[in-house]
């Protein structure tokens, strides 16, 4: 055979391979946990902690426990909701749970705005039967939702009121609060959430960037304890060179090398998941669909 033929003939079966992959991998999730600890003990960017660390709980130094998952994008997610609260269901069982949140984006597209209300309508009653808050944020594809839509997914929305829970394991209180996202086009970034003294604040916020344009963080004052966030997908499609993000999006923080996973930034612990559905296109490659338990740190 003809050398040259034969390599090509090589890279289209390499392609071909990754191409089918690309539509598997939508529906293998993972089911991480994170532990966040205070990130006065790391630099900015440093890794805080690893995924799939070992599950259990240190009672002397865990605040909260959470469900976490982001960007569910209805019409492209291959994770079903059955499948995701069997998964919270099992979390429970295994250590119990403070909350169950979401990260925002709904949905990509307006015609499938319905589908994305009954999936967390039906994350929002399963929560309800297990006595589990469901609480989360918008996101800035969820521009295409009105505030009755939203409202209708059952969950508490942190943008309006924060969320308080007593710990399980100390003294301390936790405070959630989120932050909207001002949509896909010509966003502008929001004034951050302010922080209640004496308690451990939290902050899930759709897009990861927003921290880098909050005034108190380069002032050094009111800073969160810790963050919650998605919207990057993990990139979605793992490419060499940093290719998403180079030449497709125009994100901030992966042009740092954070594109999920764990870091501190100025005195924030935070965590960027991967999110369980995929935006555009339904495809992933080398980047799982990803819903974490987040044993949150004690602060003190």
């Amino acid at each position: 055979m003809n050398p040259v033929l034969t390599i090509l003939l090589i890279l289209l079966t390499f392609c071909v391979i990754i191409g089918l992959w690309s539509l598997v991998e939508p529906f293998i999730l993972d089911i991480t946990t994170i532990r966040l600890n205070p990130a006065s003990k790391c630099s900015k960017f440093d890794s805080i902690a690893g995924k799939d660390s070992t599950p259990g709980i240190n009672t002397r130094n865990v605040q909260s426990r959470v469900f976490f998952f982001s960007d569910l994008h209805a019409e492209f997610c291959m994770i079903s909701s059955a499948r995701l609260l069997k998964a919270i269901d099992r979390a429970n069982r295994d250590g119990g749970l403070d909350a169950v949140i979401f990260g925002g984006d709904i949905i990509s597209w307006t015609p499938f705005r319905i589908m994305g209300i009954r999936y967390l309508r039906r994350i929002s009653d399963g929560c309800q039967r297990l006595g589990i808050p469901f609480i989360g944020v918008s996101g800035n594809h969820d521009c295409h939702m009105t505030a009755k839509d939203i409202a209708s997914c059952g969950f508490i929305n942190l943008e309006t009121q924060p969320f308080a829970i007593p710990s399980r394991y100390n003294s301390r209180t936790t405070v959630f609060s989120g932050l909207d996202d001002s949509g896909r086009e010509s966003r502008t970034w929001l004034q951050q959430p302010s922080t209640a003294d004496g308690c451990t604040n939290v902050l899930v916020v759709h897009d990861p960037d927003a921290l880098l344009h909050f005034s108190s963080y380069k002032e050094g004052s009111q800073v969160f304890d810790y963050a919650l966030a998605g919207h990057l997908h993990g990139g979605q499609l793992r490419l060499p060179f940093n290719f998403v993000f180079k030449v497709i999006r125009k994100d901030e923080l992966p042009m740092t090398g954070v594109i999920d996973g764990v870091f501190a930034y100025k005195g924030t612990s935070v965590f960027i998941s991967r999110g369980i559905g995929c935006g555009t296109l339904p495809i992933r490659f080398l980047c799982r669909p990803e819903a974490s338990i987040v044993e949150i740190g004690s602060s003190e």
